[in-house]
């Protein structure tokens, strides 16, 4: 049997539609805790969780610092960034600072699994290995 993952979700409103849509979408699949944004980064969990969900449309920080901040704070976690309107270059900027995957808010549950299941699916790409040159050696 699969291990249950532990989810956290980060934004400012912990009762919208979203964040109950996305703990149920999850309950099978593992336990979903809520962090106010302003606890996220100030208060560092001991054990840094499976999957962090960032409601990017209820921050007040800039998105981009703040992940860039999460992932520095958490290296091997996974973060998905949800937004209500995405764009290639938030996107591209998002990635950059560490997000895993940049997707729509979307109430669809099988989906909302399907993209955190997907984040463990994917693997890192190999390490590069700098000993094709010999004469730097």
């Amino acid at each position: 049997m699969q291990k249950r993952k532990n989810v956290v979700i980060i934004g400012n409103n912990a009762n919208s539609l979203w964040v109950t849509a996305v703990r149920d979408a999850l309950a099978n699949w593992g336990t979903v805790q809520f962090q106010p944004e302003c606890e996220a980064l100030a208060n560092p969990q001991e054990k840094s969780p499976d999957l962090f969900l960032v409601d990017a449309s209820t921050l007040e920080t800039d998105t981009v610092q703040f992940v860039a901040s999460l992932n520095q704070a958490n290296p091997c976690t996974p973060i998905i960034v949800a937004t209500t309107s995405p764009t290639w270059r938030r996107a591209r900027d998002l990635i950059q600072a560490g997000a895993t995957d940049y997707v729509r808010r979307s109430f669809n549950k099988e989906l909302i699994l399907d993209r955190c299941q997907a984040s463990f699916a994917t693997n890192d790409p190999p390490e590069a290995e700098w000993n094709f040159l010999p004469c730097l050696q």
